[in-house]
């Protein structure tokens, strides 16, 4: 049973390495200089809306950049517990749990960080937020719509598709 719990373990950590390079790799937004969009000019910002936006983007930024630093740190010891002869299975399920709450966390902030920006918008301003759609918004690698960060579905920036 030991050896079973193992290997699935095994297994899914390997699929979640894989799909989190896979959807490093680029996504069309990055790849395609065409997807790119002044929103300023698109959706008609005034200076202060840029501004806030700026700000909120920049605060958000790196708010999860100090959370996925964290969540790689937890991934790369799990990878290191892969190589042990005998791991604590206890540390493994642990630090697995660590790494969903982190993500749950993360989707949460995303949520957030959407509601404000959107707030920022007039109702007019949030109808042509969306004709843009997801490669003019930067949605990719846990931007939604895209891979996801673990390399299928939404990521949570987007949950469920959603979007702005």
């Amino acid at each position: 049973m030991k050896r079973i719990f193992t290997a699935a373990l095994i297994s899914i950590m390997v699929l979640a390495i894989g799909g989190m390079a896979w959807a490093a790799a680029g996504t069309p937004a990055t790849q395609n200089p065409g997807n790119w969009v002044n929103m300023v000019q698109s959706l008609g910002l005034t200076d202060e809306q840029a501004q806030k936006m700026r700000d909120l983007q920049a605060q958000f930024h790196q708010k999860m950049q100090a959370q996925r630093n964290k969540l790689q740190d937890i991934m790369f010891e799990l990878r290191q517990m892969q190589f042990e002869r005998d791991p604590d299975m206890n540390k493994v399920q642990q630090r697995l749990q660590e790494a969903n709450t982190l993500r749950t966390q993360m989707r949460e902030q995303a949520a957030q960080y959407r509601e404000q920006m959107q707030s920022i918008l007039t109702p007019e301003q949030q109808q042509k937020w969306k004709q843009l759609g997801p490669g003019a918004r930067g949605y990719g690698m846990m931007r939604g719509q895209g891979r996801g960060m673990m390399g299928g579905g939404p990521g949570p920036y987007c949950p469920n598709g959603a979007a702005l």
